[in-house]
């Protein structure tokens, strides 16, 4: 049971001191961390070598957020918490014990509850899900001559060489001269260094049209895109974040999907109820759309360039980001499918019931 005397300790070998990450996400209205969201974009732009479309996405705003100020206004808001302890240290284990959990650091700690994020890799060769990466790099750029819209992001633009994966750029204007631009992969396995600043180069030089510009900051990241079937929990040792299944598999959109979980998760412990993290229905429906996709580009049937530009070119965007985001209803995505190639999609689908 959960009461007010209980107290909250949180453990991370980071201090989160730099700004190590961006995160990206659309709302329709205030959310939570709305004092810190560092721009907002009511157009996005999609393009291929084909065409290219500049949307209005309301009722959405696509919101960036800096890692810095996240971490600033968390640890801000923890500090006015007394039952709220963070220590600096390294997890070397959890072990799942009878009477609680101990979480073993270079001390030992014993829980009620454990929430855990450590990352873990599952076992592919005893699994059938497929397993994607979702790999980029990027430069925040100052341009020698204004070269950006402020009130435009571009969400994706597929005017790079595909070589048989999903490739893509996304650039996010900070002011005329200033933007993030980051080049994004899906595939199987990461590229060598050099490959994503050539690509990023030869982006800011032919779509941008900038060839004196100066790199402020850079950012790395990997994100797993998988259909495997996270465990939930071990006991009461419970699994968050994209260790607990919260990365969209189609996508790697992951923030948004954290935020709705430990929502779900306070509202129980508040509630003193069972914590139950086992998705419902219309989860796990879209998890099966995810890994139908996931089947498509794995099988190479079709390219995930013309899948989502297709979705942007054939529906509302807001229609489209309601989707990605798992908030639309079964005619809503019926309507969506249709203007797919639906022998591909319908194909991969029963191959993916069937597990052929």
């Amino acid at each position: 049971m959960v009461t007010k005397r209980k107290k909250i300790l949180l453990i991370d070998s980071d201090l989160k001191k730099s700004n190590d990450r961006t995160w990206c996400f659309w709302e329709d209205k205030a959310g939570l961390f709305e004092p810190v969201v560092y721009k907002k974009w009511d157009k996005i732009f999609v393009a291929d070598y084909n065409s290219g479309k500049h949307l209005s996405i309301s009722p959405f705003t696509y919101k960036m957020l800096r890692g810095i100020d996240f971490y600033n206004y968390c640890f801000d808001e923890i500090k006015k918490h007394p039952e709220i302890e963070f220590v600096n240290d390294r997890i070397q284990q959890i072990d799942n014990l009878n009477d609680g959990e101990i979480i073993t650091t270079a001390n030992r700690y014993k829980a009620n509850i454990c929430f855990s994020s450590l990352p873990f890799g599952p076992d592919k060769s005893k699994s059938n899900a497929f397993f994607f990466l979702q790999h980029f790099k990027g430069w925040i750029i100052k341009s020698n001559k204004p070269r950006f819209d402020t009130g435009t992001a571009t969400f994706m633009d597929f005017r790079v060489d595909q070589k048989n994966d999903t490739r893509f750029v996304y650039v996010l204007p900070l002011t005329q001269t200033t933007a993030l631009v980051e080049f994004t992969v899906f595939s199987e396995n990461l590229l060598v260094e050099k490959e994503y600043e050539a690509e990023l180069r030869k982006y800011i030089e032919n779509i941008i049209g900038e060839t004196d510009f100066e790199i402020l900051e850079t950012e790395y990241g990997v994100i797993p895109m998988t259909d495997y079937n996270f465990k939930t929990n071990d006991g009461n040792v419970f699994y968050i974040g994209t260790s607990g299944g919260q990365t969209k598999a189609s996508t790697g959109f992951t923030f948004k999907f954290i935020q709705q979980q430990s929502q779900r998760i306070v509202q129980q412990l508040v509630a003193e109820k069972k914590l139950n993290l086992e998705k419902n229905f219309a989860e796990k429906r879209f998890d099966f759309y995810d890994s139908t996709l996931l089947r498509i580009l794995s099988e190479r049937k079709l390219n995930g360039s013309f899948i989502f530009k297709t979705m942007f070119d054939k529906n509302k965007p807001a229609d489209v980001l309601r989707f990605l985001g798992n908030k639309t209803t079964l005619a809503d995505e019926l309507r969506i499918f249709v203007k797919l190639p639906v022998f591909i999609f319908a194909k991969a689908a029963l191959n993916q019931i069937f597990k052929k």
